[in-house]
């Protein structure tokens, strides 16, 4: 019952599951039982991002690093997922070693962080298309911004005199 999966990572010439907790099964959309392992790890990664994340393990097993990696996931190459893992090297009795990895959906964090970045490039041109200016005050920090609309999109701020705001 844990919001986190669990996996072994057999760290071979190529990459594969050897063991998944029914709580990686879970996050993963699958039913334990019929998960076959061992299973090769481009089976479930999102072609995008499968070399990334392989780099990241093998550098973290080089170098006897922890691993962060945020990837897509998918039992069936269809409806992908965001997972955010943490993997270490841990001792097993392996011919190859292996790599002990923690799994976290985060697909609605990266939902939100593609909404937003949809609804800044809308803000920014329209921003783009008027000479008005767009400002803020943030009255509890004591600043103020303005952003510019030149090419960089520089976002300049001030703090403003205690003075200026009354109570």
């Amino acid at each position: 019952y844990m919001d986190s999966g669990v996996a072994l990572l057999e760290m071979g010439e190529s990459m594969r599951l050897i063991y998944v907790s029914a709580s990686f099964c879970r996050l993963i959309g699958v039913d334990p039982l019929s998960f076959r392992l061992p299973k090769p790890l481009d089976e479930v990664i999102h072609p995008d991002d499968l070399v990334g994340l392989e780099a990241a393990f093998r550098e973290g097993l080089e170098e006897n690093q922890v691993v962060d990696h945020t990837h897509r996931v998918s039992p069936n190459a269809s409806s992908w997922a965001w997972w955010h893992i943490r993997a270490v090297r841990i001792a097993y009795d392996n011919p190859y070693p292996v790599m002990l990895v923690t799994t976290t959906d985060v697909s609605r964090f990266k939902e939100n962080e593609r909404r937003l970045e949809e609804i800044n490039e809308r803000l920014q041109t329209a921003f783009d298309q008027t000479q008005q200016q767009l400002w803020e005050v943030d009255v509890q920090a004591g600043t103020y911004r303005w952003f510019s609309q030149d090419a960089d999109g520089a976002v300049y701020a001030v703090r403003f005199p205690d003075e200026l705001v009354t109570e």
